[in-house]
């Protein structure tokens, strides 16, 4: 799992948003069409039409974050000894969903590397497919009947 920042919010932009806004358009479209602060401590993420790179607005430490973690993936599909205790106590859908997100993108790695693809290619191609698993299970947190 990922370390971001559990103050911390990320937004996905669902279909394509027009890159050549620039950084300061995709500010103002968080802040009128979100009514957030691009500023206030939240990742936004954009996707063009080409798919390109992940698109920088909002939280640079949950940004970086987000790419540090993709680090992890260069090894093996495991879950070490020390993270069985944390991971036991999350429901079944989670864990199903991380552990189906660790051998995605442990292969997916290993693949884009060998295809010659630089660390930093490889590492934001995989953080951004990170981020589609990280949605996965903040949908499926948020659809589970609260129990009183």
């Amino acid at each position: 799992m990922i370390p971001i920042p559990s103050a911390s919010r990320v937004w996905i932009a669902t279909g394509h948003t027009d890159m050549r806004r620039g950084m300061q358009g995709l500010a103002l479209q968080v802040q009128e069409g979100l009514r957030r602060d691009p500023h206030g401590g939240d990742l936004y993420i954009f996707r063009g039409r080409r798919g390109g790179g992940i698109t920088k607005t909002g939280n640079t430490h949950a940004r970086r974050a987000l790419v540090e973690g993709t680090w992890a993936y260069r090894m093996k599909a495991r879950i070490g000894r020390h993270k069985v205790d944390r991971i036991e106590v999350l429901p079944k859908a989670v864990r199903d969903i991380g552990w189906e997100a660790q051998v995605r993108l442990c292969a997916r790695y290993r693949r884009l590397s060998a295809r010659g693809k630089t660390a930093n290619v490889v590492n934001v191609a995989i953080a951004r497919e990170m981020v589609g698993f990280i949605w996965s299970i903040a949908c499926t947190i948020q659809s589970t009947p609260k129990t009183a």
